[in-house]
């Protein structure tokens, strides 16, 4: 399955997408400062984590027009039984800055808010990362909780507060309307 937004398509991973994935974010040192297990440590790594994705259809690539991959969205179900999934994402250092997140994150709300029949998305994010924290505010998200240190930080080894938020589908309904997907 893919989906397209103005400048980005969005598909499920492959297993050959491995390299690309890594050159383009996957040893990015400053990830490791707000997402667990980043940066990876080598391609090896990188390719047993693509396999996992490329086998769950939650986990989906965000690539530019031209195919390059800068990132990606997972989602993950912690309970079967509930409407709830968590959502965590990534883009790549040099992809940065240009709105690319957002527009990624929003096609993909839009799905699961819509198509999944999804009650609510969660997402949880280190109380010092303010980019992510702006973002997740300009879906309209709100802190539910903060976690005390949950987060253990690559840069200092230091344990960090993490945010939990949280967004229900009548709130982004309200916020952005109920336009079908393309």
């Amino acid at each position: 399955m893919i989906f397209f937004t103005e400048r980005l398509h969005i598909r499920n991973y492959k297993p050959e997408d491995a390299e690309a994935c890594y050159e383009n974010w996957g040893h990015d040192e400053s990830s490791g400062r707000y997402i667990c297990n980043y940066p990876v440590e080598s391609l090896e790594t990188m390719q047993k984590v693509v396999d996992g994705y490329s086998e769950n259809g939650y986990c989906w690539l965000v690539c530019l027009d031209d195919g390059t991959p800068i990132g990606d969205i997972t989602f993950t179900r912690s309970n079967t039984s509930t409407d709830i999934v968590e959502v965590g994402y990534i883009i790549g250092e040099r992809y940065q800055g240009n709105g690319y997140a957002k527009e990624a994150l929003e096609c993909m709300f839009r799905r699961y808010f819509t198509a999944e029949n999804i009650y609510m998305i969660q997402a949880t994010c280190n109380i010092r990362n303010n980019v992510s924290i702006h973002l997740l505010e300009s879906f309209g998200f709100r802190q539910d909780a903060v976690l005390k240190k949950r987060f253990l930080c690559a840069d200092t080894g230091e344990r960090e507060d993490c945010i939990v938020f949280s967004l229900t589908s009548g709130k982004f309904i309200t916020k952005f309307g109920n336009k079908q997907l393309g």
